[in-house]
């Protein structure tokens, strides 16, 4: 709530109109469920067996704690029990692991779902591929009812302290841990969500979004995004009252920082109106870190194919003002100055969710970050300069649309060529990444690619009334390829809830299914997102599985998606009353 109430000051002092809106237990969040309100205090967790030891404190490792553990209520002491990976069942089978802490790796509420029921005293987390000394940062998230019966705590631990526990027990020494925790749950949480316009004569419009829950340090995740998009906002206050030269807003521009996931649900739920409101959607979530010190690239994710968005384009033109070198050695052409790519829709993020909604949403995001979600994801990894030339990139491409009104028909074909130039490369890029299998099918990879692809021209049409859009449209699909696309026949697949699938809302329900699900996942790192975003994005009631397969190969490559994952992937969701097949 401090994070929310700073970024309203801010907001205040640049006379801007904004509003804090508090979402609690009564406000309707899809499949989510609010976690219960948890604040941590202090924590220890020392070795008593094989020797005396302190691995950790609180103070010195802020995420040592598992988000909404309970308290210890004093100290706890008990025996470790290595059991893998942790969230099944059959990880149990011929250990006693009752009134004792367990080791495990495997996604911490799953552990923690599996591990209460057989009457573990704790889970002790670690994160495989995190560095070595990094102590990562995790969370149960456990709702209301859940953290009433909470009894089991957890704790996160690095890597390099993970092989020691481990070498012990691979000798057959005991390993016994202590452990506190100084914690408590506060059972009527608030979500704080501060949304920000800057108005247009229209009251339609563009947002940029950032979340802004992560515990310290977070400065990449997601500190990085919540304070370009405050820049951004600050930015663009001082041009609109110091530079008249500059045309004026024609449609509004949305700031908006949310908890992240849960926020952007609610902040729907309650302001339904946006769905009408915003066009599309920026969202920043990881810019600015320095790429020498965190590995990482900035990728500029596309928004869903389902639901393509113009101001990709724009986005995209902008990021080469804003990130490129003077020039060349031959002065020619300008490079950027860091790894940058064009990428098609992930996962991950609050565009996920405005995207669930048919709001076209993209995001700008570096990765990867080897310190991501852990104690080391400090302020000094980021660079302040970068940041900033995100900001205005950001905020540049969405001010470029907003400033069109309705006579402007010059900027408005410059939006249509640039759209056309950048699909066709997007499309280009995506058929030179294809694999050989691929190649017998290129023609109907890159005609499905264009067909989609074209919905993003329709909307200018329809956003400015600009009939000529429909001749670009026509230009870019091209006649053979229109004529060539029929629907498929078979099964429909219509989704039956609002906003995102989550699957921890629906454990107890559905266990054995959820746990077929997150099989699937493991199957193929891609999953997560083909699967259970992209999938459900193209489930409208109107296109076949089969149509779904062929826009997620020609979208991922033949190699993200097997056919029968998808049907598979369908039918479970049927069984659990989330998908209508017709």
């Amino acid at each position: 709530m401090e994070v929310a109430k700073y970024i309203v000051s801010v907001l205040e002092e640049l006379d801007v109109e904004n509003e804090l809106i508090r979402i609690d237990k009564s406000i309707d969040l899809g499949l989510f469920k609010i976690p219960v309100g948890w604040n941590i205090y202090d924590a220890e967790l020392w070795l008593v067996k094989p020797r005396h030891q302190k691995l950790l404190k609180l103070d010195d490792h802020p995420t040592m704690v598992l988000a909404h553990s309970p308290a210890t209520n004093g100290w706890l002491e008990g025996e470790l029990i290595d059991i893998g990976r942790g969230t099944r069942p059959e990880d149990y089978n011929g250990k006693n692991v009752e009134g004792k802490f367990v080791l495990a790796y495997g996604q911490p509420y799953y552990v923690y779902k599996e591990a209460s029921k057989h009457g573990a005293l704790g889970i002790i987390y670690y994160r495989r591929g995190a560095p070595d000394e990094a102590v990562p940062y995790a969370g149960l998230f456990l709702t209301l009812d859940e953290a009433q019966e909470a009894k089991t705590i957890g704790l996160s631990i690095s890597n390099r302290m993970a092989r020691q526990l481990l070498r012990y027990l691979e000798k057959k020494e005991k390993v016994v841990l202590r452990v506190r925790i100084a914690a408590e749950y506060n059972f009527n949480p608030i979500l704080p969500v501060v949304i920000a316009r800057y108005a247009g004569e229209k009251r339609e419009g563009y947002a940029l979004t950032a979340h802004m829950c992560h515990p310290k340090p977070g400065a990449h995740d997601n500190g990085s995004g919540v304070t370009a998009l405050l820049e951004a906002a600050t930015i663009l206050s001082k041009t609109i009252k110091d530079d008249s030269s500059l045309p004026p807003i024609y449609y509004s521009i949305y700031f908006i920082w949310v908890p992240e996931y849960l926020g952007t649900q609610g902040l729907l739920s309650i302001k339904s109106e946006l769905l009408q409101n915003i066009r599309a959607v920026i969202n920043l979530d990881m810019v600015g870190a320095k790429p020498e010190v965190t590995g990482s690239s900035l990728h500029h994710i596309n928004s869903s194919i389902a639901t393509p968005s113009y101001l990709d384009a724009l986005l995209d033109k902008a990021i080469h003002i804003m990130l490129t070198s003077p020039s060349t050695y031959s002065s020619l052409t300008r490079s950027p100055v860091i790894k940058y790519d064009r990428a098609v829709y992930e996962g991950g993020s609050d565009h996920d969710v405005f995207i669930s909604y048919g709001i076209p949403a993209s995001m700008l995001n570096q990765w990867p970050d080897k310190f991501y979600h852990t104690d080391m994801d400090d302020i000094e990894n980021i660079d302040p300069i970068l940041l900033t030339k995100i900001s205005v990139a950001a905020l540049g491409s969405v001010y470029f649309v907003s400033s069109i009104n309705s006579k402007d028909r010059d900027r408005i074909e410059y939006l249509l060529y640039a759209l056309t130039d950048y699909y066709n490369v997007l499309i280009s890029e995506r058929l030179l990444r294809a694999s050989e299998k691929e190649l017998g099918i290129r023609e109907k990879i890159e005609g499905t690619l264009r067909l989609y692809l074209s919905q993003a021209f329709g909307s200018i049409r329809e956003h400015f009334g600009y009939e000529k859009a429909a001749y670009f449209k026509e230009r870019f699909i091209k006649e053979s390829i229109k004529r060539e696309h029929n629907r498929l026949n078979g099964l429909r697949p219509h989704k039956l809830f609002k906003g995102l699938l989550s699957t921890r809302s629906l454990y107890d329900e559905y266990k054995d299914k959820i746990m077929e699900l997150l099989e699937l996942v493991e199957k193929k790192n891609k999953y997560a997102t083909v699967l259970f975003r992209e999938a459900l994005n193209l489930a409208d009631g109107k296109r076949s599985i089969e149509e779904i397969y062929h826009v997620l190969i020609a979208e991922y490559g033949i190699d993200a998606v097997e056919r029968e994952d998808l049907e598979k992937f369908f039918k479970i969701l049927e069984s659990m009353k989330l998908i209508e097949l017709k």
